[in-house]
């Protein structure tokens, strides 16, 4: 009886530890670190009182960003709420994000490149999915660019 205990307990170890190792591999989410180049403050003064986007954003690293309608503007237009689900780096040095963005009852599935100095961001976005890297041009509908501020 008690040899029938051992395999069982030792068996059903087995299956779990089996069940967490692929869930491992299907599933690679990482929580960002508080010090990620995305974080900050990014402006373009060229997208004031243009429909679409703002003319600043502050990304905080707990996952909130708000949009001003104006650079000198201390008072949000627009709050959401952000994931970052893919970071990567290219042969250029530029860091690349996949951001998953959610705000009352919309989400957005940007893709985003920050310059290897850290001083630009571009983005680009969808709403269902990611756009793919070959996508990121200001050729794209949903292309903005800013700068670091």
């Amino acid at each position: 009886m008690k040899k029938r205990v051992i395999v069982v307990c030792i068996l059903s170890l087995a299956f779990l530890a089996a069940a967490a190792s692929y869930a491992q591999e299907t599933y690679k989410f990482q929580i960002p670190g508080d010090r990620e180049p995305f974080y900050g403050t990014w402006v373009n003064k060229e997208y004031a009182n243009k429909p679409k986007t703002f003319p600043k954003f502050v990304y905080h690293s707990w996952g909130y960003a708000e949009g001003f309608k104006q650079i000198s503007d201390e008072t949000a237009a627009v709050k959401f709420t952000f994931i970052l689900v893919e970071k990567w780096t290219d042969s250029k040095g530029n860091t690349w994000f996949k951001e998953l963005e959610q705000a009352k009852g919309a989400k957005n599935y940007l893709l985003c490149r920050i310059s290897k100095d850290g001083t630009t961001l571009e983005q680009i976005y969808r709403s269902a999915g990611f756009p793919a890297e070959t996508d990121l041009s200001p050729k794209y509908p949903n292309y903005w660019i800013f700068r670091r501020q």
